[in-house]
């Protein structure tokens, strides 16, 4: 993880030194030897929202887990943007999800740490259920993000639809803690494997981290103002918490969006 950090920042840190010096150029002028003719869709800024399902891909994770089904996480976001030019641009979005997932295949192979091997229950010491656990949580985001147009590298003529790809770094704030799920359906929660007592986590009532993202999202046009857009993004978080749940089977986590909004485009038309 160390290592892609080291390749993926200095990356994001030149695209947008490339796309500052660019930037002198506007919407309707030669692109890689192409003319591109945006005049009906030239506005530099935009805005948008909508909703968005996450997906956790950890120690503990959303979909196949062993005997808890899948974890559907529900959440939304908006942005703003600005294109410098008809290839390069910036965006700043902040994002709410909910978060959980559960145990695939942890058994007694793997270690979870900071949680018993057994607890005490109604007087008696009873063994932990590895492949019961279970996270819940909320993450509150904020990313900044490289736009990258595919679309406009071949594209002579404006089309309804436009592809680009997403690529930044963001910081989140979080809550989730792990629980058991009990054979009478009920969740014990272990309060130690949370928060002040977890002494990788650095606060005692949310944690937080730095994560990098990798994005792709597609646009359909519905009028010079309205894109309709889809997207989907592997996200690498840069510590082993995010789920509550720390092992030596996954040393890093990745996590899942795809999202589904409104694109509002600012700005005045150029006729």
């Amino acid at each position: 993880m160390y290592q892609m950090r080291r390749i993926i920042l200095p990356t994001i840190f030149s695209l947008f030194i490339t796309s500052l010096s660019f930037g002198q150029f506007t919407t309707d002028e030669i692109s890689y030897g192409n003319r591109l003719d945006l005049k009906n869709n030239n506005n530099s800024w935009a805005i948008g929202g909508g909703f968005s399902n996450f997906i956790m891909h950890g120690d503990l994770r959303s979909i196949g887990t062993n005997n808890l089904g899948n974890f559907y996480n529900f959440g939304g976001y908006a942005y703003v943007n600005k294109m410098f030019n008809p290839l390069l641009g910036l965006e700043l979005k902040l994002s709410y999800n909910q978060m959980s997932g559960g145990s695939q295949y942890l058994s007694d192979i793997y270690e979870v740490l900071y949680v018993p091997g057994s607890v005490v229950r109604n007087g008696n010491s009873v063994r932990v259920n590895k492949e019961n656990l279970f996270f819940e949580g909320r993450a509150y985001g904020a990313e900044l993000n490289l736009i990258f147009s595919f679309s406009n590298l071949y594209e002579t003529k404006v089309s309804k639809w436009h592809a680009a790809g997403y690529f930044g770094i963001g910081y989140h704030l979080y809550n989730s803690a792990l629980y058991e799920k009990l054979n009478d359906g009920t969740n014990f929660a272990f309060d130690d494997a949370n928060f002040g007592y977890n002494p990788t986590r650095n606060s005692e009532n949310e944690a937080s981290s730095i994560y990098l993202s990798a994005q792709v999202g597609l646009k359909r046009k519905i009028s010079k103002r309205i894109d309709i857009e889809a997207r989907t993004g592997i996200y690498f978080n840069n510590e082993d918490h995010l789920d509550a749940t720390i092992s030596n089977k996954q040393d890093w986590e990745t996590f899942f969006v795809t999202s589904i909004g409104v694109s509002v485009k600012l700005g005045k038309n150029k006729e």
